[in-house]
């Protein structure tokens, strides 16, 4: 299960990205519809990404705290007026940017406002932005979520492995009932619609699937090592290669079996 910690460093990796490429297209065009050379090209990509990138930041938090679990309509308005207020102050940060220029201690910092349809777009792109930004909290927040609540579940579903390995289950055999300890079954194996059980006495057909008994049987002790086969953990009597990944499993009763390349690594990670 993916921890929390390792989402969010991801999340701030994808973030990173995200404002990396960014970057390089600014630079990009910049450079293509300039005749000023690449220097020019990435120091206006610079202005104009950057302060949307530092502005990111606190947008991301302020949607996970405040609007992700709120009401439509909360949500609604906030998203407007944060949007906005993204698109202008991306706008004043590219306006200090340019401002910055050459001789801006002595002569202060100059502005080059953007008037009529430049700044009507340079608004679009601001808010657009904002859009993929909110769209990343809400995506980062609810993987977690689910992180969390898969962890949970995970926790559930592992908790029938405490019970103690005397513990009898009950197979169905066609119309028959057999009480089984856990102990004596060595081996599960799909038939079609059917399971073949394998125990110290017995092989008989039961009419439960081999899904079934993946999700019902203590999984500290059962191990699925194919599509087709789940063994018992104690009854390996001995294990060897199988060749291309897969491993050769000795059982008793002469029993034996070649585990797929994923069920093999699952065995191994048992390993100490």
């Amino acid at each position: 299960m993916i921890e929390s910690a390792v989402l969010e460093r991801r999340g701030r990796w994808l973030g990173l990205t995200g404002w990396t490429t960014l970057f390089i297209a600014y630079t990009l065009i910049f450079w293509a519809f300039s005749d000023d050379g690449l220097a020019s090209g990435v120091q206006r990509s610079l202005i104009n990404t950057l302060p949307a990138a530092l502005l990111s930041w606190p947008v991301v938090r302020l949607v996970e705290r405040y609007l992700i679990d709120a009401g439509l309509v909360i949500q609604s308005l906030g998203h407007l007026g944060l949007g906005i207020g993204f698109g202008l102050l991306w706008y004043i940060g590219i306006q200090i940017g340019y401002g910055l220029q050459a001789g801006w201690v002595s002569d202060g910092i100059v502005g080059r406002p953007l008037l009529g349809i430049a700044l009507t777009w340079q608004l679009f792109q601001g808010m657009t932005l904002y859009a993929v930004v909110a769209l990343f909290a809400y995506a980062m927040t609810y993987r977690l979520r689910l992180a969390s609540l898969e962890a949970e579940r995970g926790q559930v579903k592992a908790e029938p492995s405490a019970v103690p390995q005397s513990r009898q289950i009950f197979l169905k055999d066609g119309k028959t009932i057999r009480p089984t300890p856990l102990a004596d079954i060595l081996l599960l194996s799909g038939a079609g619609d059917y399971t073949e059980v394998v125990t110290r006495d017995a092989t008989f057909l039961s009419t439960t699937s081999l899904n079934t008994f993946e999700t019902e049987l203590p999984s500290d002790s059962f191990l699925r090592v194919h599509r087709s086969h789940i063994v018992r953990t104690d009854a390996i009597l001995s294990v060897e290669s199988g060749g291309n990944g897969r491993l050769t499993l000795h059982l008793p009763k002469g029993q034996s079996l070649t585990t797929s390349r994923a069920g093999a690594i699952r065995l191994r990670d048992r390993a100490f």
